[in-house]
């Protein structure tokens, strides 16, 4: 498949980097020679530079199977988009946008574009968030049948010391997999004699439908989140205070006096306080400690911080958006328990487009383990799972006819089924 990216910045040096790492034949577009280069002389990707909007420009992109429009600008997006729909007649384009008002089915069909809105993405995780509590994160994969999420194993949890050969019997019941087990910053890929320790964040696979069989099965026990904290005023912020302010109690804090009083106005119900989002003292006596929830909707550095500071003070569960690359690579460091990395929302949409399985690049796997697709031939048909695992390898899921499956040490595989595993470098 032929892909071109258009625009330069961090969503599409992103993409541009893992998917031609992937084998994919990868175009990028800007009209800033000093985003294109560090891409070009890093990875296997043709740099086209120029204004797509003009010079004709366009017409150097022919021969394109899918189109990822991902600069900075919704309304250039949409844009470049339409120009590209009137004039290529590309089959397929993406568009990022992060205004709502565009996320509109009935604008994306009359455009004949998918568009991929990154704030209706953030409500959707902080609504999962809501409805299971006790997971730090759950994403789909491309069909909705499984879901990936994490859980951090808790002092009396049933699951504390349990080694994975213990879950034998739970497992011919309720069938799911341990795919990943995270401790002390290390990733490690888990066998039978895996023993699961408080603390360890675990990596769990199974149907979407027995997301609730699994939590009831376990004993897990969610607290209801009734005090949600928002830390700093952005847009995305305002959108998130939009879908929650009449089900939640909701803080704001935000230094800027103007904009305090532009949210008071506008959303009577909330508490909104004028204050430092680093003040130690104020956070204290509004009693952070108790929030369910502390969201902190932008990337500025004071966010971030008061964001880490929260969860020092006892907030139970922390959200930020995270956008510089450096924190990302330390975040279980921080004490944020949901980053919010608006590249790997689009990766993942973009991954599905291409029809892939990568749902794991939404999560750091670290340097260390690599995540592949086993394609099964004669030499592997009629075997059994237990067959060919091994140490430091486990197969999460198998596809077979266009359809997603979990397997146990007794699936059988059949010709042309594709495995999705887990192994280390």
């Amino acid at each position: 498949m032929r892909i071109c990216i258009v625009g330069a910045g961090v969503v599409g040096s992103y993409l541009a980097e893992n998917l031609s790492k992937e084998g994919y034949e990868i175009a990028i577009v800007d009209k800033d020679r000093r985003k294109i280069i560090p891409i070009v002389e890093n990875f296997d990707v043709l740099a086209v530079e120029c204004d797509i909007l003009k010079d004709r420009c366009i017409y150097k992109l022919k021969d394109f199977d899918l189109f990822i429009v991902a600069t900075d600008r919704d309304e250039v997006n949409i844009s470049i988009a339409l120009l590209l729909r009137a004039i290529l007649k590309t089959p397929k384009i993406i568009v990022r946008t992060k205004k709502t008002v565009l996320f509109d089915r009935e604008i994306a069909s009359f455009l004949d574009i998918e568009i991929f809105d990154t704030y209706n993405e953030v409500i959707t995780t902080i609504d999962n968030i809501i409805k299971y509590p006790s997971i730090s994160s759950i994403y789909e994969f491309e069909d909705g049948k499984l879901i990936l999420f994490t859980y951090k194993i808790k002092k009396d949890d049933f699951l504390n010391g349990k080694k994975l050969i213990d879950l034998r019997d739970v497992r011919k019941t309720l069938k799911f997999t341990v795919a990943l087990v995270e401790r002390n910053n290390t990733k490690i890929i888990p066998s039978g004699s895996t023993q699961l320790l408080e603390g360890d964040n675990v990596y769990i696979l199974l149907e979407k439908d027995n997301l609730h069989h699994w939590l009831g099965k376990f004993s897990i026990k969610s607290e209801i989140i009734r005090n949600i904290y928002i830390l700093g005023y952005s847009k995305l912020g305002i959108h998130i205070i939009e879908h929650l302010h009449n089900k939640f109690n909701i803080k704001v804090f935000e230094p800027d006096l103007k904009k305090c009083e532009e949210l008071a106005t506008r959303f009577p119900k909330i508490l909104v306080l004028n204050t430092s989002l680093t003040d130690k003292e104020t956070l204290i006596m509004e009693e952070i400690g108790n929030a369910d929830l502390v969201i902190s909707p932008s990337h500025r550095e004071d966010s971030i911080l008061a964001s880490i500071l929260s969860k020092q003070l006892g907030a139970k569960k922390v959200m930020a958006v995270i956008e510089n690359p450096e924190y990302e690579r330390i975040i279980s460091t921080l004490g944020i328990d949901i980053p919010i990395v608006s590249r790997k929302l689009i990766a993942k949409r973009v991954y599905r487009a291409v029809r892939h399985r990568r749902i794991l690049d939404s999560f750091d796997l670290g340097e260390e383990i690599s995540l592949k697709e086993i394609f099964v031939d004669r030499e592997l048909r009629d075997k059994k799972v237990h067959q060919i695992s091994k140490e430091n390898f486990i197969i999460l899921s198998l596809e077979r006819n266009g359809q997603l499956y979990l397997v146990d040490g007794n699936t059988q595989l059949r010709e042309g089924d594709i495995l999705l595993v887990l192994e280390r470098k």
